[in-house]
């Protein structure tokens, strides 16, 4: 009878062990099912990261030739400043001229005024 007890013993012990390893292997599946979740989550990340590497190095370039077109509007605008005063002084002086020599008809006048215009504006 000892011999069965001890059989009977080593039995429940193996169907133990057997259970304890059956829940070990379900335990190593969800991990592994846990590592490859994380492993493509991590390679969606590096993807991600590349992109807004992309996105902050274009936003970089787009904001350098905003930059750019800024300096180019400021420079056009004092040029049609700079342009508008001449214009001005032109207009000036031949008003003088004219109200000087005494001789000329207001269209005259205006028409020279108009030329000079005309000119400056050809540049």
């Amino acid at each position: 009878m000892n011999d069965s007890k001890r059989t009977k013993r080593n039995e429940i012990a193996l169907h133990e062990k057997i259970k304890e390893i059956n829940n070990l292997k379900q335990i190593i599946s969800e991990k592994d099912i846990t590592i490859e979740t994380l492993q493509s989550r991590n390679t969606e990340i590096e993807r991600d990261l590349s992109d807004l590497d992309e996105y902050r190095r274009k936003f970089e370039v787009f904001q350098q030739e905003i930059s750019s077109y800024q300096g180019e509007i400021q420079r056009l605008s004092d040029s049609l400043n700079s342009r508008d005063q001449i214009i001005r002084k032109l207009e000036e002086m031949a008003r003088r001229t004219n109200h000087s020599v005494g001789g000329s008809s207001p269209s005259e006048k205006d028409q020279e005024i108009f030329h000079l215009q005309e000119y400056l504006k050809v540049d």
